[in-house]
Protein backbone atom coordinates (compact mmCIF):
# COMPACT_ATOMS: atom_id res chain seq x y z
CA UNK A 1 0.00 0.00 0.00
CA UNK A 2 1.24 3.49 -1.07
CA UNK A 3 2.18 6.16 1.45
CA UNK A 4 -0.52 8.46 0.09
CA UNK A 5 -3.09 5.71 0.21
CA UNK A 6 -2.36 4.97 3.96
CA UNK A 7 -2.71 8.97 4.60
CA UNK A 8 -5.94 9.14 2.43
CA UNK A 9 -7.56 6.14 4.92
CA UNK A 10 -6.39 7.35 8.26
CA UNK A 11 -7.59 10.84 7.50
CA UNK A 12 -10.75 9.65 6.40
CA UNK A 13 -11.22 7.68 9.52
CA UNK A 14 -10.16 10.75 11.04
CA UNK A 15 -12.58 12.42 9.85
CA UNK A 16 -15.37 10.09 10.30
CA UNK A 17 -14.65 9.84 14.17
CA UNK A 18 -14.82 13.24 14.63
CA UNK A 19 -17.90 13.46 12.59
CA UNK A 20 -19.12 10.88 15.39
CA UNK A 21 -18.41 12.85 18.47
CA UNK A 22 -19.62 16.05 17.06
CA UNK A 23 -23.20 14.20 16.45
CA UNK A 24 -22.39 12.68 19.87
CA UNK A 25 -21.81 16.15 21.51
CA UNK A 26 -24.97 17.73 20.24
CA UNK A 27 -27.41 17.90 22.80
CA UNK A 28 -30.89 16.92 22.52
CA UNK A 29 -33.74 18.70 23.88
CA UNK A 30 -36.48 16.55 23.27
CA UNK A 31 -36.80 12.74 23.06
CA UNK A 32 -36.12 10.58 20.16
CA UNK A 33 -39.39 9.40 20.08
CA UNK A 34 -41.21 13.30 20.93
CA UNK A 35 -40.51 15.36 17.86
CA UNK A 36 -41.16 19.38 18.26
CA UNK A 37 -43.21 20.66 15.08
CA UNK A 38 -43.61 24.19 14.15
CA UNK A 39 -47.10 24.89 13.52
CA UNK A 40 -46.47 28.56 12.42
CA UNK A 41 -47.96 31.45 14.04
CA UNK A 42 -50.04 28.78 16.34
CA UNK A 43 -46.27 28.06 18.29
CA UNK A 44 -45.13 24.21 17.61
CA UNK A 45 -46.66 20.91 18.82
CA UNK A 46 -45.43 17.53 20.46
CA UNK A 47 -45.84 15.25 18.20
CA UNK A 48 -44.75 11.20 18.36
CA UNK A 49 -41.79 10.40 17.03
CA UNK A 50 -41.82 8.55 14.20
CA UNK A 51 -45.92 8.30 13.76
CA UNK A 52 -46.54 11.96 13.74
CA UNK A 53 -49.53 11.38 15.80
CA UNK A 54 -50.15 14.56 18.08
CA UNK A 55 -49.48 13.77 22.44
CA UNK A 56 -51.88 14.21 25.23
CA UNK A 57 -52.26 13.83 28.35
CA UNK A 58 -54.49 12.42 31.00
CA UNK A 59 -56.34 14.65 34.19
CA UNK A 60 -56.00 10.88 36.24
CA UNK A 61 -52.64 10.79 36.13
CA UNK A 62 -50.85 12.21 39.17
CA UNK A 63 -47.57 14.68 38.74
CA UNK A 64 -44.55 11.74 37.64
CA UNK A 65 -47.15 9.05 37.63
CA UNK A 66 -49.21 7.07 34.89
CA UNK A 67 -52.49 5.77 36.32
CA UNK A 68 -53.40 4.98 32.44
CA UNK A 69 -52.69 0.93 32.72
CA UNK A 70 -54.31 -2.30 31.40
CA UNK A 71 -57.40 -1.29 28.77
CA UNK A 72 -56.74 2.28 28.99
CA UNK A 73 -52.87 2.02 28.11
CA UNK A 74 -53.96 -0.28 24.84
CA UNK A 75 -56.41 2.63 23.97
CA UNK A 76 -54.10 5.51 24.65
CA UNK A 77 -50.77 4.01 24.21
CA UNK A 78 -48.13 5.34 26.63
CA UNK A 79 -44.78 6.88 24.76
CA UNK A 80 -42.16 4.88 26.19
CA UNK A 81 -38.86 6.23 27.29
CA UNK A 82 -35.86 3.97 26.79
CA UNK A 83 -34.64 1.58 29.58
CA UNK A 84 -31.76 3.80 29.85
CA UNK A 85 -33.56 7.07 29.45
CA UNK A 86 -32.86 9.90 32.05
CA UNK A 87 -34.62 13.35 32.45
CA UNK A 88 -34.34 15.75 29.62
CA UNK A 89 -35.04 19.67 30.10
CA UNK A 90 -38.95 19.92 30.38
CA UNK A 91 -39.22 16.00 29.58
CA UNK A 92 -39.18 13.58 32.63
CA UNK A 93 -39.30 9.88 32.88
CA UNK A 94 -41.74 8.11 34.92
CA UNK A 95 -41.83 4.83 36.24
CA UNK A 96 -45.23 3.00 35.06
CA UNK A 97 -46.88 -0.14 37.19
CA UNK A 98 -45.61 -2.88 34.69
CA UNK A 99 -41.83 -1.41 35.03
CA UNK A 100 -41.48 0.00 31.82
CA UNK A 101 -40.50 4.17 31.39
CA UNK A 102 -42.64 6.12 30.00
CA UNK A 103 -41.77 10.02 28.49
CA UNK A 104 -43.69 12.75 30.49
CA UNK A 105 -43.75 16.51 29.89
CA UNK A 106 -43.38 18.80 32.51
CA UNK A 107 -44.52 16.27 34.98
CA UNK A 108 -47.48 14.98 33.23
CA UNK A 109 -47.15 11.56 31.49
CA UNK A 110 -47.27 11.43 27.42
CA UNK A 111 -49.83 9.32 25.55
CA UNK A 112 -50.88 8.66 22.32
CA UNK A 113 -54.48 7.80 20.32
CA UNK A 114 -54.31 5.11 18.06
CA UNK A 115 -57.89 6.28 16.20
CA UNK A 116 -56.46 9.65 15.33
CA UNK A 117 -54.95 11.06 12.18
CA UNK A 118 -51.99 13.06 12.30
CA UNK A 119 -53.31 16.03 11.36
CA UNK A 120 -56.83 15.50 13.20
CA UNK A 121 -56.38 14.80 16.95
CA UNK A 122 -60.00 13.52 17.75
CA UNK A 123 -59.30 13.02 21.18
CA UNK A 124 -58.87 15.83 22.89
CA UNK A 125 -61.49 16.14 25.54
CA UNK A 126 -62.80 12.22 25.91
CA UNK A 127 -63.74 11.19 29.26
CA UNK A 128 -65.61 14.05 30.35
CA UNK A 129 -62.53 16.35 29.07
CA UNK A 130 -59.82 14.28 31.36
CA UNK A 131 -57.97 13.66 28.00
CA UNK A 132 -56.40 16.81 26.90
CA UNK A 133 -54.07 17.16 23.63
CA UNK A 134 -50.78 18.74 24.61
CA UNK A 135 -50.68 22.47 23.72
CA UNK A 136 -49.19 24.78 21.51
CA UNK A 137 -45.52 25.84 22.93
CA UNK A 138 -45.25 29.44 21.92
CA UNK A 139 -42.38 30.24 19.25
CA UNK A 140 -40.02 31.21 22.14
CA UNK A 141 -40.01 28.27 24.13
CA UNK A 142 -40.11 26.06 20.91
CA UNK A 143 -36.63 27.44 20.06
CA UNK A 144 -35.37 26.92 23.27
CA UNK A 145 -36.22 23.45 23.00
CA UNK A 146 -34.61 23.02 19.60
CA UNK A 147 -31.11 24.70 20.57
CA UNK A 148 -31.43 28.21 19.32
Amino acid sequence: MTQIRKTAILTALCLAIGAQSSAQETKRSTPEEVALVDEGEKGSVLRHFPSSLRLYTWAKDTPGRSNCNLGCASRWPPVFAPVDATDLDDFTVVMRDDGRKQWAYRGKPLYMRYHDAPNAPAGDGDEDGAWRVTPYIPAAKAAEHHGH
